[in-house]
């Protein structure tokens, strides 16, 4: 399996909106699709579109969304044309802010038990090398 990331740090916010992001995630019976931006009126969404639809994908759908009750209540979702779009609660959004503390705690929680050390790659070091630099010139 083979994964790709591109990430794109824009200097400007574009019109109108906010953060923006796109993601596929590629499967046997259906893609996953993460995306802001100006479709989604800059809020984040999650779509999932069947490789093959068919009649019976609805009923598989709904199945699955309540397998994830437990963990999302309220979660559903409706058909949007290409696909399906996800409906997450407004009482399960935290914020994309709020994720942050999450990431941090957990990046502590590896180094902490010397895990992840090792594997931070050079592209890693160097973003956030550039942006501590970035931050300690912008304070002088």
């Amino acid at each position: 399996m083979a994964v790709e990331i591109d990430s794109i740090w824009d200097l400007a916010i574009p019109e109108g909106g906010g953060d923006t992001h796109y993601c596929v995630l590629r499967g046997t019976h259906a893609d996953l699709v993460v995306d802001q931006g100006p479709a989604s009126g800059f809020k984040t969404r999650l779509r999932v579109v069947p490789t093959r639809p068919g009649d019976g994908y609805d009923d598989v759908l709904t199945r699955a969304l309540l397998g994830l009750q437990r963990l999302c209540p309220g979660v559903q979702h409706e058909a949007d044309g290409e696909g399906y779009l996800v409906l997450i609660p407004v009482a399960s959004h935290h914020g994309h802010e709020a994720r942050f503390a999450e990431v941090l705690n957990q990046f502590l929680d590896y180094v902490n038990a010397g895990k992840c050390l090792q594997d931070i790659s050079r592209q890693l070091v160097t973003k956030f090398t550039l942006l501590a630099n970035a931050y300690e010139l912008s304070h002088r």
